[in-house]
């Protein structure tokens, strides 16, 4: 299932794999976030962070009613204010659904899976 966009030119129809992909992208540019984790599997947890070419296992994406539901699970920096992090995590992903989509989701809830120490 993916969204699909109508334009005055026809429709243009949008994976939940690239969507998963734009809101990966959102989340690792946020500071305070050391990376994305796995939300599926705890095989998956075990693999630690995940890379760019996975970001699809940390992040869900639900059609309900016609709108967009993302769920992103984030593994957050020791000492920072994860509320603070969470919040902009949420900016960031609507803004860019918004941007590359012209979609804005209804619910964007963040999961914090995991705090890690960052190396200097």
């Amino acid at each position: 299932m993916g969204l699909k966009v109508n334009t005055k030119y026809g429709q243009v129809e949008v994976s939940n794999r690239v969507i998963a992909d734009i809101v990966g992208n959102a989340v690792a540019d946020v500071f305070g976030v050391v990376g994305l984790a796995a939300n599926h599997s705890f095989r998956d947890n075990l693999m630690g962070l995940l890379n760019k070419a996975n970001y699809q296992k940390g992040v869900q994406i639900r059609q309900v009613k016609g709108e967009i539901e993302v769920e992103v699970s984030v593994v957050v920096g020791f000492g920072m204010k994860i509320s603070e992090i969470g919040k902009n995590v949420q900016d960031r992903i609507k803004y860019n659904l918004e941007l590359m989509l012209s979609v804005s989701p209804s619910i964007v809830n963040v999961v914090v899976q995991d705090v890690k120490l960052i190396d200097d």
